[in-house]
């Protein structure tokens, strides 16, 4: 388990503070999407995170009482999302990565990092979305 990085306690225990905790998430479709909830394009590690956006919902249990899933929509506004989930056959299978980083700590470890499978996949023209399960078989 991850334990908050040093800058984050800090920044969460101030009265008055300018950073933020960022949500990017990594999509291993055919091609790498990497997206955050922002209002700008954040560059984490190096790595280039475009601000889109995206809704995780509450997680759920199937009916027979197995491992719980999340559901995350993602804008199809645009349908450029779409283009790369149709390139790589539903996305079915595929990997999610979801951080939670501090926006004064961007070289530093995420303060929270999720892995997930796709489970299943429905797009329409307003979202793409993915029903994501435990990723535990691929760690």
């Amino acid at each position: 388990m991850l334990s908050i990085s040093a800058i984050s306690k800090a920044e969460k225990n101030k009265l008055s503070t300018d950073s933020a905790m960022l949500v990017l998430l990594e999509i291993k479709l055919k091609n790498t999407v990497y997206i955050c909830y922002n209002n700008e394009d954040t560059t984490w590690k190096g790595q280039l995170y475009q601000s889109f956006p995206f809704k995780i919902g509450d997680t759920s249990e199937d009916s027979d009482g197995s491992d719980p899933n999340v559901q995350l929509q993602v804008s199809n506004v645009s349908q450029g999302l779409q283009w790369y989930v149709e390139d790589s056959g539903g996305g079915v299978g595929t990997e999610v990565i979801l951080r939670v980083v501090n926006s004064k700590n961007l070289n530093g470890a995420a303060d929270l990092e999720e892995y997930y499978t796709v489970l299943d996949c429905k797009v329409d023209e307003q979202w793409v979305t993915f029903t994501l399960g435990n990723d535990y078989s691929a760690r």
